[in-house]
């Protein structure tokens, strides 16, 4: 489905670890097949119940030598070192199974019990031969929830079905995808098909989903570092997955496990092609409409879910499944009708996930509250339906309720402890809440329960990022991209880290490969624009954010990217524009305020920027630049009081800004405060020494004090940091001229002409103290030049 919803990715399924829902269809079977009763007549005796102090499945007795009996099962319902009891149909319990083997490749363990009865043995069919229509039932031993008790229970139960796929490729073995129900429980548990034959062992339960993008958050920088994607609400679809017998015989052949003694029929199955080809009852066109759903063919199947209502309409079942189809085509409101038939009508545990699902609609359509209030009700019906907490938790987080979807995720951790997505999602939700360490530790264990989901490595790479672990980052975003090499998202973030980084061309190369992997994602767009800058590519830049506003219009972010350039181009018209556009699409945003003020003050607007300045102060009352911006303007407007509060407000702000108590400094001289200016200029040099600018300032005021030693000293440590300093020379041989050294003072004068040639007052300077030395030729040169200097600045000037 596309219909996004906000979260973290899915699984192909969940282990049947959520109480499910039995699907009881009335299969016509073909001529050569066993009834239902008749298969269960050969399935019964050789199911058994599997359980430790915690939990329970199933599984099927398949071998038998001598008083000992090898039961087949999957791996996670035997994956505790604890002892297992094993429960035979004739409800003898069997203590101290063990487990004989589990594997790691498949799904799958061998355990073996002893016994002097005598239990009959399975007979394993070809699954190989197996084709998509063909009719299968399903057996074990589900958790049962007693609403009035309170209390669950394993208890038998069995149901048919149809095959949908024979190579789902959904991991650890699980390739075959039927209709059979299996609940929690029934894991481990056979599959049999028409003929009385194990084919395969049950263990996965398949689920749709809906999923939104989470907004991207633009940085400080402008780069967008996103959590992209799909934590998902879950849609029951009434689908599970098992394992092959020949996988599973497979396994034990490779493991050294003697399978001579295993009973193989290896004759074809009953087929129902005939039934399929031409459907005549409300069960055929059942049939029909789920192999076309599973082929993509989905408004074919819901044609075919309504002929079967249409013939039969009380077959539940076809209403549920067209929900599922409506759902799957987006046609939420139909859906919501069909499992609003489920509802209303007696149909046992299916209510529970129609309320589930029609949640899950409800929350397409925007009606959280309802989606809440369904969740809920299906939680009411089974406390241990994890997937309703999960769910539920989705919503809440869309609500903006944090704490309830931390909740609710929890929860369904502790009703199913290996849903990695449940750790993901409430990894995401602790990321928001500013819990990063513990959000880092939910990425961890999505990835210790699947270490292929290249999405908990994105996410636990942001997280990384943002708690400034860079390297880890980099880590985690180039696994995701091992696991998925088409995952576009995390060749940005990468790029994103390799930015902050300052490996500027490694960050181009991964925006440059988001960007062929998602042609239309605007943010990869912005963020190579954004390294193109720092190159000094800034028509490139220009470029990029001109197709990131072409691919989104309301990008605010490209706007206001690309306007930073075109100021850095001087192109400060153009620049203005795309500040204000930005502000359209993003009225709150203090930096396009900020920046639209900086052009302006460039184009002569002074009023128009304390406007832009003042907007950008309200919306983001601390940053201490806007400040300092304004009360420069407002210093040049003559407003000095303006500018000592402005300067002031930055310096609260930011104390450590040398640069702004040069220029408080600079105001309050002019305000007479000489010794206000001393410190400011004092404060500014100790922050940062090497600043040329607050020396040549210092000495001023010393000198304007009569401490005309100290400004010589200040002069001289301005002269230091920047030799080129024309006027610090100047300076310096007015104050040692007037301390009678007269020698220093032409040697400064002459050092100050020898970097500025124009300067008329150095010349007029010099020739002054030449003139008290007695050199009068030289003084008359000097005078000479200064008189030239100045005409021909009047000349200029006039």
């Amino acid at each position: 489905m596309s219909q996004s919803w906000r979260g973290l990715d899915w699984l192909p399924g969940v282990l049947a670890g959520t109480a499910t829902v039995a699907i009881v269809v009335s299969y016509q079977q073909a001529a050569s097949a066993l009834t239902f009763a008749e298969v269960r007549k050969i399935a019964v005796p050789v199911t058994v119940m599997i359980s430790d102090q915690t939990g329970g499945g199933s599984g099927v007795i398949v071998a038998k030598q001598g008083n000992t009996y090898t039961v087949l099962t999957n791996r996670h319902v035997a994956d505790k070192d604890t002892a297992y009891r094993i429960q035979t149909s004739d409800s003898d319990v069997h203590e101290a199974a063990r487990v004989v083997k589990r594997f790691q490749d498949v799904d799958l363990a061998v355990l073996q019990f002893d016994s002097a009865k005598n239990y009959p043995v399975a007979t394993l069919g070809n699954s190989g031969l197996s084709s998509v229509g063909d009719t299968v039932f399903s057996f074990g031993y589900p958790g049962i929830y007693d609403r009035k008790a309170n209390t669950f229970e394993q208890r038998y139960r069995d149901s048919e079905g149809i095959v949908l796929d024979l190579n789902a490729q959904n991991g650890q073995g699980y390739l075959i995808k039927h209709r059979a129900d299996t609940p929690r429980g029934m894991s481990g548990g056979p599959t049999f098909d028409a003929k009385g034959r194990l084919i395969a062992i049950n263990g996965l339960v398949g689920t749709s989903s809906i999923s939104k993008d989470i907004p991207p958050e633009i940085d400080e920088k402008g780069q967008i570092p996103i959590y992209e994607g799909k934590v998902e609400l879950r849609i029951y679809t009434g689908e599970y997955f098992s394992i092959p017998i020949n996988t599973a015989i497979a396994q034990l052949t490779k493991a050294g496990i003697n399978v001579s003694n295993l009973k193989i029929d290896k004759t074809p199955p009953p087929n129902n092609s005939e039934r399929i080809a031409n459907p005549k009852n409300a069960g055929d066109f059942y049939l029909r409409a789920s192999i076309s759903r599973q082929k993509g063919d989905v408004r074919s199947a819901i044609n075919d879910y309504s002929k079967a209502i249409e013939l039969d309409s009380n077959f539940i079942d076809a209403y549920f499944s067209r929900g599922v189809a409506f759902a799957e085509v987006e046609d939420w409101s139909k859906a919501i009708a069909d499992f609003e038939e489920i509802i209303a009508r007696p149909s046992g545990d299916l209510k529970i996930y129609a309320y589930s699902n029609r949640g899950a609609a409800r929350a397409a359509l925007g009606d959280r509250q309802g989606a809440i209030e369904d969740y809920t009700q299906a939680i009411r019906l089974n406390p241990k339906e994890a997937s309703a907490y999960y769910n539920r938790g989705v919503v809440h987080s869309d609500l903006d309720d944090k704490q309830g979807a931390i909740e609710d995720y929890t929860q369904a951790i502790r009703l199913d402890p290996k849903d990695a997505s449940a750790y993901t999602n409430r990894g995401v939700v602790r990321a928001e809440l500013g819990d990063k360490q513990d959000a880092i530790e939910d990425y961890t264990q999505a990835i210790r329960l699947d270490p292929k989901n290249a999405l908990a490595y994105y996410n636990r790479g942001r997280t990384r990022s943002e708690l400034d672990d860079k390297q880890g980052a980099i880590e985690d975003y180039t696994q995701a991209i091992r696991l998925d090499p088409k995952y576009a998202a995390a060749y940005n973030n990468r790029g994103v880290v390799r930015s902050d980084l300052d490996d500027k061309q490694g960050a181009i190369e991964d925006y440059t490969q988001a960007i062929r992997l998602d042609p239309k994602d605007a943010s990869a767009y912005i963020n190579r624009g954004i390294s193109r800058v720092n190159l000094g590519d800034r028509q490139g830049a220009i470029e990029d954010f001109t197709q990131a506003i072409r691919l989104d219009p309301k990008s605010a972010s490209a706007y206001y990217n690309r306007g930073n350039v075109r100021s850095e181009l001087d192109d400060e018209h153009g620049a203005i524009e795309d500040f204000t556009q930005a502000i359209r699409l993003d009225p709150k945003s203090a930096s396009a305020y900020h920046n639209r003020g900086v052009s302006r003050v460039n184009l002569g607007d002074r009023q128009g920027a304390i406007e832009d300045y003042t907007q950008a102060i309200l919306l983001k009352p601390k940053y201490a630049a806007t400040y300092y911006n304004r009360g420069k303007v407002r210093f040049d407007l003559g407003d000095k009081q303006g500018a000592i509060e402005d300067y002031t407000q930055a310096i609260r702000l930011d104390p450590k800004d040398a640069v702004t108590y040069y220029h408080r400094g600079k105001v309050r001289f002019d305000l007479g405060d000489k010794q206000g200016a001393i410190e400011d200029f004092a404060q500014a040099a100790r922050l940062d020494p090497k600043l040329a600018t607050v020396y040549y300032n210092l000495g001023r005021v010393l000198f304007n004090q009569g401490n005309r030693q100290g400004a010589i000293e200040a002069y001289t440590q301005a002269i230091r940091l920047d030799p080129k300093s024309a006027t610090a020379y100047y300076h310096r041989g007015k104050v040692r001229s007037e301390l009678g050294d007269k020698q220093g003072a032409i040697e400064d004068y002459t050092q100050a002409i020898r970097l500025d040639p124009k300067d008329a007052s150095a010349y007029n300077n010099r020739g002054k103290v030449r003139s008290e030395l007695g050199d009068n030729q030289g003084a008359l040169e000097d005078y000479i030049q200064a008189m030239h200097l100045e005409a021909i600045e009047k000349i200029q000037l006039y």
